[in-house]
């Protein structure tokens, strides 16, 4: 499908039927000289410049108008609206359901702007035009389609793929198969990365939702590495029969503070502590082994580093507080996952269970030998997660056992 929509030379976006409010934002876009539009300035990802050929058609478009308004007849018709007016026009319009759905993203993401016309009702706009419009929501959840549009068009050179990025983007949009999570991202992500993973992420649709979302939570894990993915976990999951350490992607997910404040870091994140040399996988890929010590001391909290969670209930415990039923084991210093035999809690999904040498992940916890060093950790959680960022000097080591083997199914 990349190939399809880069190719195209002319892309018509049908947003629906028209209302007043509408048709007014499309006069007034249509109404704006060139010269005032301004794409893209807001979202300075890595200094990010305008794309060249956004710039190249708006200069093309400078000169047309200003050699019209010479020899022609100028169009001075211009429809003045307040800053608030406008936002509030902007809200509505990109509140549509059409916006929402996961398979809008490669119709405005892959094609050059200069070949999308987007429709409302009778009122048309050039997608330059609509990106401006999009601007105006700078906060908005709708800005994830003007960050993929931005990404798409910078020069910039990573090792790993963008599958996770982009699933971490787009966790609100909609879609009526559950796989499509996935699968209505995949032209994007081949776009991006080249084409280098293109046999292997591609749609399975001879998958249930069940396996789909295995397989593609074990190569992300096997490529971002475990602590990473394992880190964005944070909803029970509603699929029955997915392993513990798998991604639901039909519920809440993910973690965003374990991502705070870090654009699109999975392709370029390197940790090598938190790399695939001590991992593995059994054939079918559903027990993902582990080999891991287990934490002997020191402090952990199982809520302080989730979303919504304030400072002040914030709880933190120290590790001789854990039940017999439950261990902690160390991902890399600062992050560990907790563990749980299983029978003990039928149906609690956030911890490992332990099941005759196999365990059930649940939850990632922050880790410090001190209390302090757990509020330190969870002030600055995404640091941890992404860039492997531990406390500097743990202290004594004699907090870890030796390493083990974790089954964990």
């Amino acid at each position: 499908m990349s190939k399809i929509y880069t190719a195209a030379r002319n892309v018509i976006v049908y947003t629906g039927e028209s209302t007043p409010n509408t048709d007014l934002l499309f006069d007034w876009l249509n109404g704006l000289k060139t010269e005032d539009l301004e794409i893209l300035l807001k979202w300075d990802l890595d200094n990010l410049a305008t794309d060249a050929i956004i710039s190249l058609e708006k200069y093309l478009s400078i000169a047309r108008e200003r050699l019209f308004s010479l020899f022609g007849a100028a169009n001075e018709t211009r429809i003045l609206l307040s800053q608030e007016q406008l936002v509030a026009l902007a809200q509505e319009f990109f509140s549509r359901r059409w916006f929402q759905r996961v398979w809008v993203l490669q119709e405005v993401s892959l094609p050059s702007p200069r070949h999308i016309t987007v429709l409302c009702g009778s009122k048309s706009t050039s997608a330059i035009r609509a990106l401006h419009a999009l601007s105006l929501l700078y906060q908005d959840s709708s800005t994830t389609m003007i960050r993929i549009f931005v990404l798409m068009r910078k020069k910039i050179k990573v090792q790993n793929s963008y599958l996770l990025d982009i699933l971490i983007e787009t966790r609100d949009r909609e879609a009526c198969d559950a796989r499509d999570k996935i699968f209505g991202i995949l032209s994007i992500v081949e776009f991006l990365d080249k084409g280098k993973w293109k046999n292997e992420l591609r749609a399975r649709y001879g998958m249930d939702v069940e396996e789909a979302f295995t397989w593609y939570s074990s190569w992300c894990i096997s490529h971002y590495g475990p602590g990473f993915f394992l880190a964005l976990i944070k909803s029970r999951q509603s699929i029955e029969g997915l392993p513990s350490w798998a991604a639901d992607w039909a519920v809440p997910w993910p973690n965003c503070r374990a991502v705070e404040g870090k654009d699109f870091p999975a392709a370029r994140r390197n940790v090598e502590a938190d790399d695939s040399a001590d991992m593995g996988w059994d054939v079918e890929r559903r027990v993902l082994s582990l080999r891991r010590p287990r934490i002997r001391k020191g402090f952990f909290t199982r809520n302080g580093h989730l979303d919504g969670v304030k400072k002040k209930d914030m709880h933190i415990e120290g590790v001789e507080s854990l039940k017999n039923d439950e261990i902690l084991i160390e991902i890399y210093p600062g992050l560990a996952a907790l563990l749980r035999r299983e029978g003990i809690y039928p149906g609690l999904a956030t911890l490992l269970r332990r099941e005759g040498g196999f365990y059930v992940f649940i939850q990632v916890c922050p880790h410090a030998v001190f209390r302090e060093g757990v509020e330190e950790l969870v002030g600055r959680w995404s640091m941890v997660v992404v860039d492997g960022e531990g406390l500097k000097d743990p202290g004594d080591f004699t907090y870890l056992s030796e390493v083990e083997l974790f089954n964990i199914h």
